[in-house]
């Protein structure tokens, strides 16, 4: 008790061997410490021996943050975009952008081997602030091309989700001549976890900016909809594990059909990701799902690619009105 307040602890430890892992107290430490560096990876609380393999990974892990840093300093960031399609007509009415590191060592590394670490050091809220700016200076380059333009989803980090985000995103909006709507936020359930208050009014101010938001990978953390509802959410993404197994008499089956009517009947939009089979594409159109992207229309291009395939120009005749832009 602390306080009148009742208060609880726990540890993580890790474990070096004298001799097997080392010989020199150092090392021993040393050891000790990677190991422990691994109970906190996988959950806290908990202990764990150190292993060969806990060093190898630790090695990797330090060659990953020394090029993140080195990748920022030298713009080896880029951009792919995915389309989102409407599933009643097929139309494509938005795009994600999705972040890839071109590195001169290794070539293209996918953001499943480097996100975690850029979490981990704080590094992701710097390359947020990059792949804002770069989305809205491709908005920009499409929008003096003539094209009519689709909204293009960013994903934001828990590391971004300060109350800074906000001023960040009306920075790069204002740089760039971007108007409301098209700029959308996709955002992780847990962040529904943190402090109410602070998250609501994040939200709100993403909403006074005409930002879109999306709850991407929905099902796969702890948040309901009935505890999103009292937030300002405008979509849902239902994340692709759920459409492995995805058959008639599937329980994933279910799964989606119960959080598609809930969402209707809240006045949230669904997106299906990782649509690969003609048959899961199907089985969301009797499910009334609104929309989806997947390999199954188009796996993630250049923006080079997007604008051969996907965006038009404008009719001549026709002048690019703000209603217009807010639709496209």
């Amino acid at each position: 008790m602390v306080e009148r307040h009742s208060l609880s602890c726990s540890c993580s430890i890790g474990i070096s061997v004298f001799p097997s892992d080392a010989t020199d107290p150092q090392m021993l430490i040393r050891d000790a410490d990677t190991a422990m560096y691994h109970v906190k990876e996988s959950g806290r609380a908990a202990y764990r021996y150190f292993s060969s393999e806990m060093n190898t990974r630790m090695q990797e892990r330090l060659r990953i943050e020394t090029g993140l840093r080195r990748a920022i300093a030298e713009r080896q960031f880029e951009l792919v975009y995915q389309p989102k399609v409407n599933i009643a007509s097929g139309e494509v009415v938005g795009l994600e952008a999705l972040l890839r590191w071109r590195t001169p060592e290794w070539g293209v590394i996918a953001p499943g081997r480097f996100i975690a670490v850029a979490e981990d050091t704080g590094l992701i809220v710097e390359i947020g602030r990059w792949v804002l700016a770069e989305v809205c200076r491709q908005v920009r380059e499409w929008r003096g091309r003539g094209l009519a333009l689709r909204p293009v989803a960013v994903n934001v980090s828990v590391r971004q989700f300060t109350s800074g985000l906000v001023s960040d995103i009306a920075a790069a909006m204002s740089e760039f001549g971007v108007t409301p709507g098209q700029i959308e936020l996709e955002i992780t359930e847990s962040l529904f976890m943190r402090n109410a208050e602070e998250v609501r009014t994040i939200l709100k101010g993403l909403s006074r900016l005409g930002a879109r938001v999306t709850i991407d990978d929905f099902g796969t953390g702890y948040s309901s909809l009935g505890y999103i509802r009292h937030f300002s959410v405008n979509a849902l993404k239902i994340d692709r594990a759920f459409l492995s197994d995805f058959t008639a008499a599937s329980q994933n089956l279910a799964i989606v059909r119960a959080v598609i009517t809930m969402c209707r009947g809240l006045g949230i939009g669904v997106i299906a990701e990782g649509v690969e089979t003609h048959e899961q594409l199907e089985l969301l159109r009797k499910l009334h799902c609104d929309e989806y992207q997947g390999f199954l229309f188009s796996p993630p291009v250049g923006p080079d690619e997007i604008e051969s395939r996907f965006l038009k120009p404008f009719p001549r005749h026709e002048p690019v009105s703000g209603r217009q832009q807010r639709q496209a």
